[in-house]
């Protein structure tokens, strides 16, 4: 009788963190300070979303937009996979509607976006261009200066082939690689005079990106490894390896930083384990200023 009840317990605590971890929404702050951060972007602070899968908290996903909007950033970027397979764009649109009327927003297409238009392009066509139409600023291997203050950072948005993923159960997508080179075909050269932010979906990928010249990364894809154990960090890689070198938070390569978002949805895991939801806050700072 101890031992059933015992396992109704743990079986209750089990559910019910399951469904905090799935469902209760953080927000994880972090600092960048550098030298080449303008003095005048000191306080800037970016709000990161990725991986939405389709996604909803709460009614038109208000929960979420509360969360941001109590944030006030100054501008928000999407690091992709906001929808799934399913062609469900109910649930992201919904976001961009509510939030582009307050503030700027910089998108790039995830794999699972890839995976939308190769087998609906017009249909997912024509959602791009409805939230383009909406002021959504869709950033697809190009730059945007982002003005502040009357001084600028580069914003480059990339967005990496579905060749680029690697798959461990595949042994041809094991010897593919981004190279530097290959970022300079797809993106340019870096603005390595001026401080840039780089957006990209696939964090695998870190020493080309800051070789290549880019001070921030942004990115997902990686879902925080779905579930976290103590002293081992994320348990899952879409790669189909366990335990990935970049799984969430801040990595630092040289002088260049990325932050892997958690994201927000499940993808085609079943469930999130000690890995809540996140919202990244990303501030800057000139590495001078004592703020």
């Amino acid at each position: 009788m101890i031992l059933k009840l015992g396992i109704i317990i743990l079986v209750c605590i089990t559910t019910l963190k399951i469904y905090v971890d799935n469902n209760f929404i953080e927000i994880l702050n972090y600092k960048i300070r550098l030298s080449k951060i303008p003095k005048e972007f000191n306080g800037f602070k970016i709000l990161q979303l990725s991986d939405l899968h389709s996604k909803s908290f709460g009614k038109d996903n208000i929960k979420l937009v509360r969360k941001v909007e109590a944030v006030n950033p100054d501008i928000i970027v999407i690091t992709g996979d906001m929808v799934n397979d399913d062609f469900d764009y109910s649930s992201f649109a919904c976001i961009v509607s509510k939030l582009v009327k307050k503030y700027k927003i910089y998108y790039i297409l995830g794999n699972h976006e890839q995976n939308v238009i190769k087998r609906n392009p017009s249909e997912f066509n024509n959602f791009i261009k409805s939230i383009e139409d909406k002021g959504i600023n869709i950033i697809d291997n190009e730059k945007v200066v982002i003005n502040f203050r009357k001084k600028f950072i580069n914003l480059y948005g990339m967005y990496i082939d579905l060749k680029y993923y690697r798959d461990f159960r595949n042994k041809n997508s094991r010897s593919v690689n981004l190279s530097v080179e290959s970022m300079e075909k797809l993106i340019g050269k870096c603005d390595k005079s001026n401080y840039n932010l780089l957006l990209s979906h696939n964090p695998v990928y870190f020493s080309t990106y800051a070789k290549w010249g880019a001070d921030l990364i942004l990115t997902g894809h990686v879902h925080g490894g779905m579930i976290k154990l103590p002293f081992l960090g994320g348990v899952f890689s879409p790669e189909y390896r366990f335990f990935p070198k970049y799984y969430e938070g801040i990595y630092r390569y040289n002088n260049s930083f990325m932050n892997v978002n958690r994201g927000l949805g499940r993808g085609s895991f079943c469930i999130r384990l000690f890995n809540r939801p996140e919202v990244s806050v990303i501030t800057l700072y000139n590495k001078h200023d004592n703020s």
